[in-house]
């Protein structure tokens, strides 16, 4: 049995989820496993590094001057036959089950809670033979739309963090107190905040504090004109995934002031290092991992005020601060990485024998004007290379 995981070929949260179940499968469960990773010649994130524990990596690059159909018959042929199990994690594989009208079985994995993965999974649902959420708010808003047929799971991803030994072993914190923001710099992620939260802390009286912010984006620049010149402020820009859990292991209190999300791996990853978050409570993701007054601060949606008060708060509390990073451990154990990929496989492996009867296809939703069946292809690719470049 052949095991195919279609996703984006960027450097992101979907792959690194992908990557460890692959790497904590069992290794003698006899099923295959390929990776197919596509890539439009628009796309400006940085490419996967391919390193996947699957049997087949397949980089699939198609120009954004293709036909949408073109696209879907070439990202077919990846496929060997149709007892091969698609795992889909965006939207680009699904759109093509159902333009080819494959009978493969499919899954599809949501990977946040967004409008993108509702919309793809409410029009393509009819192809889909089961849904995987990993957030409590997630499965609920798929099973709803779902209408009781009894299709959607929620299975916890597995995480690497959750396999490392606790970090409440640290030793207790200094005096200077360590303060770390690390993902992207946008606004979803909340990192628009960080100079506001920065001067609440400060106009809190907190002198004795080192503020790192990790990570690069469209933000950057201006974060760096308003706080690169503060004290205590430092700005340690993109860190891969190694480098991130060791500034964690630095961290007295991880910030996360994101707005929307999944279900953070970073906030798995800031409890195994023993850091305390202190985050924003929206609705999805964040309380699967995070308890608030347990083993982190949860705060209202966009208050920074808030954020920086309670950093002021562990600051001078010291007891509550060693409470809360002692319990840093608690709510890991439902991410432990072997148990969590089995968990996957094996609900990949059932969904696919009990495939839905008579699917039913929706159209494509078309994007662009040329994006019709009917139009073959190479028309498609010439006109929009002559709109693109009229001096060809």
């Amino acid at each position: 049995m052949r095991i195919v995981y279609f996703l984006p070929d960027v450097e992101a949260g979907v792959s690194r989820i992908v990557k460890n179940l692959l790497r904590y499968r069992k290794k003698n469960s006899g099923y295959t496993y390929a990776v197919v990773l596509f890539r439009s010649d628009n796309q400006q994130m940085d490419a996967c590094d391919g390193n996947f524990a699957a049997d087949e990596v397949i980089r699939f690059y198609y120009p954004s001057e293709e036909s949408a159909f073109s696209t879907f018959r070439r990202l077919s042929k990846t496929l060997k036959s149709q007892w091969d199990i698609i795992v889909g994690n965006d939207g680009l594989e699904i759109k093509m089950v159902a333009t080819m009208r494959l009978q493969n079985p499919v899954v599809y994995i949501l990977h946040g809670d967004f409008p993108y993965y509702y919309s793809m999974a409410k029009h393509y649902g009819t192809v889909v033979d089961g849904f995987i959420a990993y957030s409590n708010k997630i499965e609920k808003d798929v099973a709803a739309f779902e209408n009781g047929a009894g299709r959607t799971r929620k299975i916890y991803y597995p995480s690497a963090a959750a396999a490392d030994e606790p970090g409440n072993k640290k030793q207790p914190r200094g005096e200077k107190l360590k303060i770390l923001f690390a993902g992207s710099l946008i606004e979803r992620k909340g990192a628009h905040l960080l100079p506001a939260i920065y001067e609440r802390i400060k106009k809190n009286g907190v002198d004795n504090f080192q503020f790192t912010i990790a990570g690069n984006g469209p933000l950057e620049n201006a974060l760096k004109q308003q706080l690169g010149d503060q004290p205590g402020v430092s700005f340690a820009g993109w860190l891969n995934e190694a480098a991130v859990m060791q500034e964690m292991k630095q961290a007295d209190i991880f910030l996360f002031p994101s707005f929307l999300e999944g279900l953070p791996n970073v906030l798995i990853e800031t409890l195994s290092a023993g850091a305390v978050p202190v985050a924003f409570d929206i609705e999805s993701g964040v309380s699967d991992v995070i308890r608030n007054g347990v083993n982190g601060i949860l705060l209202p949606v966009g208050d920074a005020n808030a954020i920086a008060d309670a950093v002021t708060g562990l600051y001078h509390d010291h007891a509550k601060f060693e409470m809360l990073r002692n319990n840093s451990a608690a709510m890991l154990q439902k991410f432990e990485p072997f148990a969590q990929a089995d968990a996957y496989e094996k609900a990949i492996v059932e969904i696919s024998q009990h495939k839905r009867e008579g699917k039913i296809y929706p159209p494509y939703i078309r994007g662009r004007v040329l994006d019709r069946k009917w139009i073959p292809g190479w028309i498609v690719f010439f006109l929009r290379k002559i709109i693109r470049n009229p001096k060809l």
